[in-house]
């Protein structure tokens, strides 16, 4: 399972319900990558809420205005009044929608129906910006992973996978020669010039990755077949 975080920051809009669906998939591009999880958006506000409604009707954000308006109007008595008539009614409004949401997500995607959006809602006249946390929490979905998981080793944080395609035969060319040096050895046998025949055409190899190499042929046999080939003759 994998863990994302991000803050997305709304300019600020006129007092109202504003559908921001699309303003949060594009915020965090990893949620494309998840194949089941799940989406929380936290607004950071108290004067502001969060809320899934329907997102097709223009009528929807205008009839949510102003029924919230006739159940938390300015005219009511309230005490705290310090910032504005719009100001504790805004806190009455939060309360009531709440200040977070969780969607799940699906193969890449808000799961969430077709008639359905989310929404800012801006309580206050002069709001400003306001900033949503978004947290997705799911399963990271590679078109690769199969093919990964077929090395057991990749379990432990390693498969030859990882390995650079330009790395690879790179490595073999400088092993080879080595482990045939030690089976003749072992065997006493004597593989001769040709035991580095498939190094002549390498000489073009970086300095950095021929060092790297070197230290695997450490071995007084090995490092002759090598001087024969050329290959210690770096500037």
């Amino acid at each position: 399972m994998a863990w994302h975080q991000h803050i997305l920051i709304l300019p600020a809009m006129p007092r109202g319900f504003h559908l921001i669906t699309r303003e949060v998939i594009d915020a965090i591009p990893a949620l494309t990558c998840c194949r089941v999880g799940l989406l929380h958006v936290f607004i950071q506000h108290t004067s502001a809420s969060i809320s899934i409604n329907e997102n097709a009707d223009p009528d929807v954000p205008h009839d949510l205005e102003s029924s919230f308006n006739a159940i938390a109007p300015e005219g009511f008595p309230h005490l705290h009044t310090c910032e504005g008539p719009d100001d504790m009614p805004a806190h009455v409004k939060s309360a009531l929608l709440g200040s977070s949401i969780t969607i799940p997500i699906a193969n890449g995607g808000l799961s969430i129906g077709t008639w359905q959006g989310i929404y800012l809602c801006e309580h206050r006249n002069h709001g400003g910006p306001r900033s949503l946390m978004l947290t997705l929490h799911g399963e990271v979905w590679f078109r690769h992973m199969a093919a990964h998981q077929k090395h057991p080793a990749s379990q432990h944080g390693w498969s030859p996978s990882r390995l650079s395609p330009r790395i690879r035969p790179k490595i073999l060319a400088h092993a080879l020669p080595v482990l045939l040096q030690k089976i003749s050895e072992r065997l006493d046998l004597d593989f001769g010039p040709s035991v580095g025949k498939m190094l002549s055409d390498d000489e073009h190899l970086d300095p950095d990755d021929w060092r790297a190499s070197r230290d695997i042929s450490r071995t007084p046999q090995a490092t002759s077949v090598l001087q024969r080939k050329r290959l210690v003759s770096w500037p």
